[in-house]
């Protein structure tokens, strides 16, 4: 972000805490550089009420699986496990798809067993109670996704209410997007790829497969819990960048794309501003099991607490629309974790 360019684990959560970021969830395999930064930034995770740690799965490969839990932890219920079925993205030919890439013919992109990863052990692990997040990104990828899901689901019945989540959901067939909502999913979705991927998305995926692709309103209609990330470090993780991406759908303004850039892409998939504050903040505890402790600023909450010299709500970023200059003159001005301030950028 604005703030980046650092290389040390420490300097990477001080940038974070600049951006206003309090807590950060999330795995790859791929990112361990990054793994520490998951818990409060700039902070020990709060386990030490912790009495119990109760369960852990193990590591086989780039499968990494952990679960704490234990009365009045931070950390408490949550889990997370990984499965990497995308490293790539449609910009790259990577991600799968039912039918041939449409500037590529006979190409349909990778997933699954190209990628090696164990279904047998990630279905065990939601077996034992873990919360899956399965990187999903193209519509033959999601669909293999939601087929694998269903089974697990069908084997293990207790784990449907783990709220397992299919990271990116970037591009859907139109009959699978009711499938989310029938297998009690979550869509993680990230904003700034609308914007980063609108030059070339509709040229590779063509006019019909665009309509179902980063498609968070038709989630939302469909009562499926939307969760905004920034697909860190994938993406830029300012959150003016992405509050701006979620609801106008444009890019980032620059000199290159300041006249051109008009339309906003796909603008009926926009959420409103309060919709997208409540899926970076409200609905992300939800997919952690922390809605009782944090996403909302109310008595008994953890004091996680970002301020900005901006009221988002009045800011009037509408689809398609440029956002007043003013928005990305905009700073954090400080960001509280627990009750300790971690950055302070005040006047």
């Amino acid at each position: 972000c604005r703030e980046c360019g650092v290389k040390e684990r420490r300097d990477w959560r001080r940038s974070l805490a600049s951006c206003g970021l309090a807590l950060i969830f999330g795995g790859c395999a791929g990112t361990p550089d990054l793994s520490p930064v998951n818990g409060p930034l700039l902070a020990q995770p709060r386990v030490e009420a912790a009495d119990d740690w109760s369960r852990g799965f193990g590591v086989e490969g780039d499968v990494v699986m952990l679960s704490l839990s234990g009365g009045g932890a931070r950390a408490s219920a949550f889990s997370l496990g990984v499965l990497q079925e995308m490293r790539d993205t449609p910009s790259r030919d990577g991600a799968r798809l039912l039918d041939d890439y449409s500037d590529r013919p006979g190409h349909r992109g990778v997933s699954g067993d190209d990628y090696g990863f164990d279904q047998e052990l990630v279905a065990r692990a939601a077996g034992a109670g873990f919360q899956l997040a399965i990187h999903a990104i193209g519509d033959a990828g999601n669909r293999e996704t939601l087929d694998y899901l269903e089974g697990v689901l069908e084997r293990f019945p207790d784990a449907r209410g783990l709220r397992h989540r299919v990271e990116h959901a970037q591009v859907l067939h139109p009959d699978d997007f009711a499938r989310f909502a029938a297998l009690d999913l979550v869509a993680s979705m990230q904003p700034p790829h609308v914007a980063e991927d609108q030059a070339w998305a509709e040229e590779r995926l063509g006019p019909a497969r665009i309509v179902g692709a980063y498609a968070w309103r038709t989630f939302a209609e469909l009562g499926v819990p939307v969760v905004f990330s920034s697909d860190l470090a994938g993406s830029d993780h300012d959150l003016f960048y992405g509050l701006h991406s979620a609801t106008t759908r444009r890019p980032r303004p620059t000199e290159a794309n300041r006249d051109t850039a008009t339309d906003g892409f796909t603008p009926d998939q926009a959420f409103t501003m309060e919709e997208a504050i409540r899926a970076y903040s409200e609905a992300a505890a939800f997919a952690s099991f922390l809605e009782d402790h944090t996403g909302a600023i109310r008595t008994g909450a953890f004091a996680d607490l970002t301020v900005i010299d901006l009221d988002p709500l009045q800011a009037a970023l509408e689809p398609g629309a440029a956002a007043p200059a003013e928005w990305w003159e905009s700073n954090v001005r400080m960001t509280i974790v627990g009750g300790t301030v971690r950055h302070d950028a005040s006047p």
